[in-house]
């Protein structure tokens, strides 16, 4: 039998499900095996044996930047959607990077083009890196040392900053947004410090900035951690200011766009 439904899938183990492809004049066709990758994905994100181009990310985080941006550029600029293109999503589970690469190679081996996007706040292992670029695996990932909220509040503009800030406060109330920022500055800093801040000198410091990515992503209980608020964050803010954010950002973000709009 062969299935377009990702909800036949999701029902499968890894040794029931086959993949055929042309390969030349002839076809090749692959099982996808027991490994627990293959089980996962077949279970949390099985639309991505029906995809061409399959991005897989450490965490709800990233696929929701990407879905945000996305649905930035169909609904304000009319390009044609990662989706429309054959794409899908994989969430990785944010545990670690080695993690999300091991999926992307599984993917790769059974023949999809495929790209991995994660932090760099954790090394991944040398070794497997060489093999994902010796494989044809892309990768997108921060300036080291970096994660998703450091670059976003370290390479925006005090405008997209401000809309960070409110809708954090908006998300998960002014009161917890004020105690991880105490909480990460070892109670040196308020949030009614850095607001002043703003009024008074017109912009963020640069150690402000650092200490808002910082408390952006408490574990647990970041102030975006989710596919919905990081598609809001992509749509509403990221989107429409991308163009005036520090260049080594906007070059990240561009590499995503291209790759998830080759058609």
């Amino acid at each position: 039998m062969t299935t377009h439904s990702p909800v036949a899938l999701r029902e499968l183990s890894g040794n029931q499900l086959f993949i055929v492809r042309s390969e030349g004049d002839r076809h090749v066709v692959r099982p996808a095996g027991v490994a627990d990758q293959v089980q996962s994905i077949l279970r949390n994100d099985p639309e991505a044996f029906l995809a061409k181009s399959i991005l897989v990310c450490e965490g709800a985080s990233e696929i929701g930047l990407a879905r945000g941006l996305d649905q930035y550029g169909v609904e304000d600029h009319n390009h044609t959607s990662f989706f429309a293109y054959g794409g899908a999503y994989v969430n990785a589970g944010g545990s670690t990077p080695d993690l999300c690469l091991e999926k992307a190679l599984v993917l790769r081996r059974l023949g999809y083009n495929v790209t991995a996007f994660i932090d760099a706040d954790k090394e991944p292992t040398p070794a497997l890196l060489a093999t994902l670029a010796a494989e044809g695996v892309g990768l997108l990932t921060w300036r080291a040392g970096r994660t998703l909220e450091d670059e976003l509040f370290m390479c925006m503009t005090e405008a997209a900053i401000d809309s960070l800030l409110g809708y954090a406060i908006e998300r998960i109330g002014r009161d917890d947004v004020a105690e991880h920022i105490r909480s990460k500055s070892q109670g040196q800093r308020t949030l009614e410090d850095i607001e002043l801040e703003r009024e008074e000198q017109g912009v963020y410091a640069a150690a402000t900035r650092e200490l808002l990515g910082r408390a952006a992503r408490v574990k647990k209980s970041g102030w975006f951690k989710s596919v919905s608020a990081y598609q809001h964050v992509g749509r509403r803010i990221v989107g429409p200011q991308l163009q005036n954010a520090e260049p080594g950002f906007i070059d990240v973000m561009n590499r995503l766009w291209a790759w998830t709009h080759a058609a």
